[in-house]
């Protein structure tokens, strides 16, 4: 298991430094890395454009790589890797409305 998740950690920070438009979209980023493990394939659609396949036996015998795993690798490469966050104005506002959720729930 933790072998695993250091095999994700990487593919997670290869991505996040090659994509900038990973760094704050986790749906993408999802799709990327299980496309990466081949759980995913990406298609190209003549109307569409190009789009994601998952098959259906993958997601029933819960092959693909969880999703708040990706999530909290990516979010802790971030908060070790300045240069691998969104733009300063998107991290600040992402941390000034966490802060504020924080405040709400106590």
């Amino acid at each position: 298991m933790i072998d695993d998740m250091t095999k994700v950690k990487d593919v997670v920070k290869v991505l996040l430094t090659r994509y900038e438009e990973m760094r704050n979209n986790d749906e993408l980023l999802i799709l990327e890395v299980n496309e990466m493990y081949g759980f995913a394939k990406k298609v190209k659609h003549m109307k569409y454009g190009v789009g994601y396949f998952i098959p259906e036996h993958l997601v029933r015998k819960r092959k693909l790589i969880k999703f708040e795993s990706i999530r909290r690798v990516r979010q802790k490469l971030q908060e070790e890797n300045p240069e691998l966050r969104p733009d300063e104005k998107t991290y600040r506002a992402r941390h000034k409305e966490a802060e504020n959720m924080r405040k709400f729930i106590k």
